[in-house]
């Protein structure tokens, strides 16, 4: 076991007492986000589930350079008490926030979805009516042929006994 003195355990302790604070407001910035999207427990539990993992990964990392990667039972209950303080003390505030914001994020993003909308709106009834005028000349395009198609079906057909009569004269 790596010995350090008191006043590096201090300094530890001190660290992790303020990164588990800074864990405790994440944590509420999380939880306010999820509440904001859904409302099933399931997708709760799972944010839970991740985030405390996370944190004991992170915590794990935070004790590298302090301890040369020694996770001492001080960090743990510093970090518990960094985040149980904050939790308890200023959480219900920093919620208060967060929901005003993701309120706040929530209507503007319904203002650029209403203007996204009218856009793509006004773009289909342009494209309707470029695409309804182009069929339309298609369509007479199409109809002059149909029309002219006999007239040159009976040049064809005469042209064909022209050349039938002229052979048969020749031969």
């Amino acid at each position: 076991m790596i010995q350090a003195d008191l006043s590096q355990q201090t300094v530890y302790f001190l660290s992790s007492i303020a990164f588990g604070a800074a864990f405790s407001v994440i944590y509420g910035l999380l939880r306010s986000m999820i509440e904001a999207v859904s409302d099933r427990p399931a997708v709760s539990i799972t944010a839970d589930v991740l985030f405390f993992a996370i944190l004991g990964f992170l915590t794990a990392l935070f004790a590298l350079p302090f301890n040369k990667g020694e996770v001492r039972g001080f960090i743990v209950l510093g970090e518990a008490a960094g985040f149980l303080v904050i939790h308890f003390t200023l959480s219900s505030w920093l919620s208060k926030i967060y929901r005003a914001l993701f309120t706040l994020i929530r209507k503007i993003l319904q203002k650029i979805s209403k203007i996204v909308k009218k856009f793509y709106g006004i773009l289909l009834k342009f494209m309707h009516f470029i695409l309804y005028n182009v069929f339309e000349i298609v369509d007479k395009i199409l109809s002059s042929v149909k029309k002219q198609k006999p007239k040159l079906n009976r040049k064809y057909q005469n042209e064909q006994k022209r050349d039938q009569h002229t052979a048969a004269y020749r031969g």
